[in-house]
């Protein structure tokens, strides 16, 4: 596996496409600790109780996908000890009865075992962080439905752009989004590989208070025919994210806007008959 190397060590850490530089945020953690478990240990949990700190307050991202790297990172480079270590072992006996092979002991990197320990204790603190994440993002997406509000038939190829809105609180966020194919991707990103990639981009149009005597879905249709009659060049096109009351006081930026664009992507490639992946 490709990596790059501590000065101070044998230690390999694996390389990962990471817009964070989620390998680069452990390297400089190994180096904080000086390669002691305890401190690397300390380290972790400080990190963990951050992520934590965003959950209890329904937060979800980056968080989120911040401890999934993290986690899935740290598991690279145990692995990756792992594999070394097998290399090097040299067979000192062979058992021929029992089948089985006595080896010569092999030195271990210190800093690399010290935070194998380290790991080891640190890894189920860890995924219980991430389960509880995992969880609320679980609730808020179960609890989220993206539904058409506009005059467009099913099968329109006028669903690539229009308008999305999502309830806060007792306001009403009113985007303009835009799906874009891959070849227009490709074009402004020629390093990608060629996958059926989507990419979504939203404009926040503005905020509008929901009619007491309304309710949320009926606003959100009365802001749609308002438009309507104002708006040149407008697209019929309207999607109206129905969210449990429950989740209305949630995060708007951390939680509900993440969870609402991928199920907009979803709802909309489902009747532009495009199976996709997608980046933003």
């Amino acid at each position: 596996m490709v990596g790059e190397t501590d000065n101070n060590s044998n230690l390999v850490l694996p390389v990962k496409w990471d817009d964070d530089g989620m390998t680069q945020r452990i390297h400089g953690m190994i180096q904080k600790s000086g390669g002691d478990a305890e401190s690397f240990f300390y380290e972790t949990m400080i990190f963990e109780r951050q992520r934590m700190a965003s959950f209890l307050e329904n937060r979800i991202f980056p968080d989120y996908r911040l401890i999934e790297d993290f986690y899935f990172s740290m598991q690279d480079i145990i692995d990756e000890r792992e594999k070394n270590l097998a290399r090097r072992r040299k067979i000192k006996s062979i058992d021929y009865k029992k089948l089985t092979f006595d080896y010569f002991s092999q030195d271990d990197d210190p800093i690399l075992e010290a935070i194998a320990l380290s790991w080891e204790k640190a890894r189920p603190l860890l995924q219980k962080t991430h389960d509880f994440g995992q969880n609320i993002a679980h609730r808020v997406s179960e609890n989220l439905v993206v539904i058409p509000l506009g005059l467009v038939a099913p099968d329109s190829p006028l669903y690539s752009a229009g308008y999305f809105v999502i309830p806060h609180q007792r306001e009403l966020v009113v985007f303009e989004y835009k799906l874009r194919s891959a070849k227009e991707i490709s074009i402004e990103k020629p390093e990608l590989p060629i996958v059926p990639y989507l990419a979504l981009s939203m404009n926040e149009l503005g905020r509008f208070e929901v009619a007491p005597l309304l309710g949320i879905e009926s606003s959100a249709r009365q802001i749609r025919d308002s438009l309507y009659r104002t708006a040149a060049g407008y697209n019929p096109v309207w999607f109206f994210a129905d969210i449990s009351d429950t989740l209305l006081n949630y995060p708007f930026a951390e939680t509900l806007l993440p969870i609402a664009k991928r199920k907009l992507v979803k709802e909309a490639t489902r009747h532009l008959g495009t199976d996709a992946e997608t980046v933003h």
